[in-house]
């Protein structure tokens, strides 16, 4: 503070710290106390007011000091009187001044004077005499000396002719004719009266402003003098003899001074508001002297003084008291009371002059309006707090009259909230419906705690709100009163960080002083709770999602990167009621109950903290603003708003994911829903716009940088989110493979951030764009409105709202009514009430949806779903139901827009509204109304109907695929001969090699048998193998027809002597041996061998034939070890020659030969890989044909496409909350675990390939390094089955759910429009 000059502390203040810091930790983190409707006494003074200090206007101008008393002053009184000082008076006024006249005192001027006189010829009388009698009878006897004339006798003039008598100079004329006579006399120095100015002709009176003190006129003592003095004076015009100027009346320090009663008010004891600023309080005291008559600038013989002064950075205790009751207020997430509080604040402020009873009845025929919303938490299916609000409100509205106080109160709260979602929002996001803008909750959220704000501080002043919002239902479900100060409402509800900062800096009057220090640190702090809570529920989040995805990934469709296997039962029909669980199934349960325990543990820890936060940090950038730093204070209001959306985010998706997982392990019914259950449809809009305030606060580099205090607390925010979106992946590709671009995009443009310093390299406007863009894209009715104004088709549209709506933003001059506003509420009322239903370029040609031939597949992938409204409306009648309306409907999103547009024309020109004689509301809310009324009938027989049509489609295909397989298991050019694709190569083709009838035998070693029966022609050997068993070379009879390795398996031979018996001759040392022959007879294997590129051939399997022919030959003895028997006979010719005799009487020891057991193996595994290489062709095949115009299995697929679309259209209008706060819908629908269809469209654009169709399966697994062991179609029958099923069962349960839910989800899509037109018709 400044020393002298500064304000004294007369008796000085008497801080009690410690007891303030006991207080706040007493009433940090014990839960929510029990509401009192009135605490029964009131909490100990934490810090005591500054008594004595007084401060000059000086020391309240620098801000360092706030009057929290009355200011005081005094003027100096001067005399009032007219003085030159008090400037000439021009205020109007009459001037009076001497008339001009003819009189003798002014003498006479000689002259000629003609004067015509009849003449008759009396008897005696002449001319002379005539002209001698007028002179005397004209002019006095002193002036007749000098008179001469002459005269002329003439005709008299005819009357209207020449004067009779004419003054001098006049020119005479004789008579024109006969008759009476006259004497035509001219005078000459005849004497004439002179003209003058003065009393003698008396005065007259004119207008004037500036005037003088005039001297009079008059005689004094027989002769006329000018003299103030003498003759007194007149007000008249200034001139040259003139005394002096009027002057004007004031008090002026030349007069001297006068007693102070005689000035007035401010001259004996002037006082000013505590709360008045000091440029206000001089203004009074200017007021108060120019009102007395005193000139100049103020004089004062007291200053301006304040008795009683506080430190500057501080807030007085309405505003410290205003902001912990709205603070509260935003702690009770009740729809209804919000809205109550809102209504009954506009009601109070807009009919000043009702009673406390008038009141009290307005609020409770208000309340009883919002009852018209069945609201339980418990079940309601809105999702966040301002869903809620907004269906409460558009099912109030119509109830309430618009001639009553709580009626039209309840229109305006409701406008005002409607504008603050569309306030400082682009043409383009401006027109989107209240629904779809959930990243502008926040901003509607910070709005209602403005309005309680607006309300406690219009109660301090009204006494009858008070008592009604106090003893009513406001006042009974808030437990505190607008009449409680801080620390007693904190006692109820302590609210943690803002009851830490406020209670130990509360003086006993109630304000709150504080430093800049305590300030920031309090921030730094606070940030640091309030990312703390974040972190926790995101760890919280991040473990009940891991094992919710291993759960998930166990019962799913593998990608073939794997073997495809399933867990916990029979494929995606698996859920948690195996007898014994599986791991992933254990690991959720025990991660569930491990999320309710830490859950309920946040719960209690962080109650009230993410409010007490937002309110704590609110309360500091009033400090700041107060102080002068207003760009720092909204920084921080901006920071708050990112924080605050965050920490609401991640932890209701947190809280949400407890539930998300029962209905995902069976826990939970899987139509269960909460208020304030979100998914991460939801959770996704709410980072989008935690990322708007993020943006909105950083710079350009041209730009001063965010100050560093804030952009710490920013970065640790970013990093958090950017934790979050790293966590989230694999779920939301479950749920949603559109919530990855989004992320995707988030993060790319936080990349392009300088977060060391706070700058950022993009055009903040376009990031926000894009982010709308891309969270307008997972509702698949309401496209992004930047997308709309894209479209050609739209371009009428586009051209009249930029042309006409936001023209008083942008032109200097008002809205003409003939030239552009009747234009524009033309346009827009006919797009929105018919183009939007009968063109149909907008929505759709009739008939199609009845038609058969016409496919949904085609219809819905390649128009937006708001084109097809009317082929949807249709086509129950192909599954046997009625249509949804029997007339054309509208388009929805055309009807949104042109309804939009008109309520908004209304809101920016009212006047040019009020002026019509009938506006066409009526026509664009009957279009609403006929829209809303087909939706709510899209029910459970239609959704029936098309799980019906959906598994007859799969089923189809399933046997055109399985038809497939069998032509392909059979076509002869393949070599499969029928065997299972996935079968081991032990299985026996229809046919192969050794079942073909006679083969011939030909020489193992080679070349071709001798002519041994001199034929001229080689011998031949043929045999007939289907006679043995060849079973154990399966492998290698499949690998021959399949042609592995150029395979080839034939049949060779060799003979060969068998020593049978030898015995000695006794003659000359000779033996006598007898050779029988042996047909070795193989099955042989040739092969092309890659390792060396070589042909090889093995003998696989031995076919033996020992007799038929014996040879007996005698050997010496010193030949025996090395006697050849084929020297003396060809055992292959032998066994020619014998052959036919030997295979038909002597049996053949058959086996496979020994070597060949570890060749076997290689050609089996060769075999299995040929075989994987043909599930791949096959897998390969499926996919092309598929996408093969024409083929059967492409129009199957397409109509099972159709089919899936159908759902989707089905599902996205009649339940589009649940929709989006389902996850296990959403995903069901979106996600890679979804419906199949049988491939993709148009609409799904995916960056890695997602197994959510058949095509995409088959096409998968046709490139697959290791297919399964099993045919795909083994997995994929019961998991499209069983999706289908859980769909059906999913939808049934939410459409039986929406009467407890808040009614018809249908209605979702028209009320926020239908409200906004409804509020915006003029009364």
């Amino acid at each position: 503070m400044r020393p002298p000059g500064a304000p004294v502390l007369t008796e000085g203040w008497r801080p009690r710290w410690l007891q303030g810091v006991v207080a706040a930790l007493g009433l940090w983190g014990c839960g929510e106390a029990v509401p009192v409707a009135e605490p029964t006494e009131a909490p100990v003074a934490l810090r005591d007011v500054e008594q004595g200090v007084s401060c000059t206007a000086d020391d309240i101008a620098s801000g360092e000091w706030i009057c929290t008393s009355q200011f005081t002053y005094s003027l100096e009184c001067y005399a009032r009187t007219t003085s030159a000082a008090c400037g000439q008076d021009t205020a109007p006024k009459t001037c009076t001044s001497y008339a001009s006249c003819q009189h003798e005192d002014f003498g006479y001027q000689r002259q000629i004077h003609d004067a015509v006189l009849p003449f008759d010829s009396l008897s005696g009388v002449t001319c002379d005499t005539l002209a001698r009698s007028y002179m005397r009878q004209h002019v006095p006897t002193a002036q007749q000396q000098g008179i001469t004339w002459l005269w002329y006798i003439g005709n008299l003039p005819v009357p209207g002719g020449e004067e009779s008598v004419r003054g001098g100079g006049a020119s005479r004329k004789a008579a024109a004719s006969v008759g009476p006579e006259a004497c035509y006399i001219t005078f000459a120095n005849f004497p004439v009266v002179g003209t003058g100015t003065g009393p003698q002709c008396g005065t007259v009176a004119s207008a004037c402003t500036a005037a003088c003190v005039n001297p009079q006129t008059c005689q004094v003592n027989g002769a006329w003098v000018t003299d103030a003095q003498l003759c007194g004076t007149m007000v008249g015009t200034c001139g040259s003899g003139s005394v002096s100027p009027l002057y004007n009346a004031c008090r002026d320090a030349s007069h001297g001074t006068a007693p102070d009663a005689d000035c007035g008010a401010g001259f004996v004891d002037g006082q000013a508001a505590g709360g008045s600023t000091v440029a206000q309080v001089q203004a009074q005291a200017t007021a108060q002297w120019a009102a007395s008559g005193s000139l100049g600038s103020p004089v004062y013989d007291a200053p301006i003084t304040c008795s009683e002064c506080r430190d500057g950075f501080s807030l007085s205790r309405q505003e410290v008291d205003r902001r912990v009751y709205a603070t509260v207020a935003m702690y009770k997430k009740a729809p209804k009371l919000h809205l109550l509080a809102g209504a009954a604040y506009v009601l109070a402020r807009d009919n000043p002059s009702l009673t406390q009873a008038e009141l009290t009845a307005g609020i409770n025929t208000l309340s009883t309006a919002l009852d018209a919303y069945p609201f339980d938490p418990a079940k309601d299916g809105s999702g966040p707090l301002m869903r809620v609000m907004l269906r409460m409100l558009a099912r109030a509205e119509p109830a309430m009259s618009t001639t009553t106080a709580p009626g039209r109160a309840l229109r305006a709260h409701a406008r005002a909230l409607l504008a603050s979602m569309h306030n400082g929002l682009d043409l383009e996001r401006g027109l989107a419906t209240a629904h779809s803008q959930v990243e502008r909750y926040a901003e509607a959220e910070a709005f209602t705690e403005e309005t309680w704000g607006k309300l406690f501080d219009l109660a301090q002043g009204n006494a009858a709100l008070g008592a009604a919002v106090n003893g009513g239902g406001i006042g009974s479900a808030m437990g505190v009163h607008t009449t409680h100060h801080a620390a007693q409402m904190l006692a109820v509800h302590p609210l943690g960080p803002l009851a830490g900062f406020i209670l130990p800096r509360l003086a006993s009057d109630g304000s709150l002083a504080a430093t800049q220090n305590d300030a920031r640190s309090f921030m730094a702090t606070a940030s640091t709770q309030g990312l703390d809570a974040v972190q926790q529920y995101s760890n919280m989040l991040h473990a009940l999602n891991t094992a919710e995805q291993a759960y998930r990934a166990a019962i799913a469709l593998k990608k073939p990167t794997t073997p495809l296997t399933l867990t916990g039962g029979t494929g995606e029909q698996a859920v948690m009621t195996t007898t014994t669980a599986t791991p992933e199934e254990t690991a959720l349960r025990t991660a569930i109950d491990a999320a309710r325990v830490r859950g309920t543990e946040l719960k209690g820890q962080l109650n009230g903290v993410r409010e007490g936060v937002t309110g704590g940090l609110g309360l500091v950038a009033d400090l700041f603003r107060r102080d002068g730093e207003v760009e720092f204070a909204n920084d921080l209001v901006r920071f708050s708003a990112a924080l605050n959306t965050t920490l609401e985010a991640v932890s209701k998706y947190a809280e949400s994911s407890v539930k998300i997982a029962e209905k995902v392990s069976g826990l939970l019914d899987l139509g269960a829903k909460g208020f304030e259950i979100i998914s991460s449809a939801v959770f996704t809009g709410q980072l989008i716009s935690a990322a708007f305030q993020l943006f909105s606060m950083l710079g350009k580099p041209a730009e001063p940088p965010i100050e560093q205090t804030i952009l710490l607390e920013v970065r640790k925010l970013h990093q958090l989110v950017e934790q979050l979106q790293g966590r989230m992946v694999s779920r939301f590709d479950r749920v949603d493979h559109k919530l990855n671009d989004i992320h995707r995009d988030m993060q790319d443009r936080f990349a392009l951030v300088d977060w060391n310093l706070g700058l950022v390299n993009q055009n903040v406007q376009e990031v926000q764009q894009s982010l709308h863009s891309l969270q307008a894209g997972l509702s698949r009715v309401d496209q992004s409105m930047y997308e709309y104004f894209n479209d050609s088709k739209n371009d009428a549209f586009e051209l009249s709202a930029w042309s006409y709506l936001g023209w008083n933003s942008r032109h200097p001059t008002p809205m003409r009514y003939e030239e552009e506003f009747v234009p524009a509420e033309n346009q827009f009322s006919k797009w929105g009430a018919v183009d939007a239903r009968f063109s149909t370029i907008l929505a759709g040609i009739d008939g199609r949806g009845a038609n058969p031939d016409v496919s949904p597949a085609d219809e819905l992938s390649s128009h937006p779903l708001t084109y097809n409204i009317n082929y949807l409306r249709e086509f129950p009648v192909q599954l046997g139901l009625g249509m949804l309306h029997a007339e054309r409907i509208s388009s929805p999103k055309d009807w949104m827009a042109g309804s939009e547009a008109y309520a908004q024309l209304f809101e920016e020109q009212p006047g040019h509204g009020g002026a019509m004689l009938t506006t066409r509301h009526s026509n664009l809310i009957t279009a609403g109304t006929q829209l809303d009324t087909a939706l709510r009938n899209i029910g459970k027989p239609l959704f029936a109907e098309l799980h019906t049509r959906y598994q007859a489609d799969w089923s189809l295909l399933k046997t055109l695929i399985e038809n497939a397989e069998t032509t392909w298991r059979n076509d002869p050019n393949r070599g499969l001969h029928g065997i299972d694709l996935w079968g081991v190569p032990e299985q026996e083709p229809a046919t192969h090699v050794l079942k073909q009838g006679d083969k011939p035998i030909v020489p193992c070693a080679g070349g071709v048998w001798g002519d041994y029966n001199a034929d001229g022609a080689p011998d031949e050997m043929y045999v007939n193998p289907a006679r043995w068993n060849h079973d154990v070379l399966r492998p290698l009879l499949i690998a021959d027809n399949m042609n592995v390795d150029s395979a080839a398996v034939d049949l060779c031979g060799e003979g060969s002597w068998q020593l049978f018996s030898e015995v000695p001759t006794g003659f000359g040392g000779y033996y006598e041996r007898k050779y029988r022959l042996q047909s070795n007879i193989y099955v042989r294997y040739t092969y092309w061998d890659t390792a060396t590129n070589t042909v090889k051939s093995e003998r696989v399997f031995a076919h033996i034939f020992t007799g038929g022919y014996d040879l007996v030959v005698l050997v010496r003895g010193v030949d025996r070890p090395t006697y050849n028997p084929n020297s003396a006979e060809d055992s292959n010719e032998t066994m020619v020659e014998r052959w036919g005799y030997v295979q038909g009487n002597i049996a053949s020891s058959d086996y496979l030969v020994p070597a060949a057991n570890p060749f076997r193996a290689t050609v089996r595994t060769r075999v299995v890989e040929a075989l994987k290489d043909q599930q791949r062709q096959f897998y390969g095949s499926i996919a092309t044909r598929m996408n093969q115009s024409g083929d059967a299995l492409q129009f199957q697929a397409k109509r099972m496409t159709g089919t899936r679309l159908l759902w989707q259209a089905y599902v996205a209008l009649a339940l589009p909350l649940s929709l989006d706060h389902d996850e296990n819908l959403r995903g069901l629908l979106y996600g890679e675990d979804g419906v199949m269809s049988g491939y993709d469209t148009l609409q799904d654009v995916e960056v890695t390939t997602v197994m959510n169709d058949v095509m995409d399966m088959y096409a998968l697994f046709s490139v697959a390094t290791t297919p399964p062991t099993h045919n795909l179609l083994v997995d994929l029958h019961p998991a499209v089955t069983s999706r289908a099923d859980r769909l059906k069962a999913t939808i049934d349960a939410s459409l039986d759910g929406q009467a407890a839910a808040g009614g018809p989800e249908a209605s979702t899509w028209v009320e926020p429009t239908l409200l906004r037109l409804r509020l915006s018709v003029p009364h």
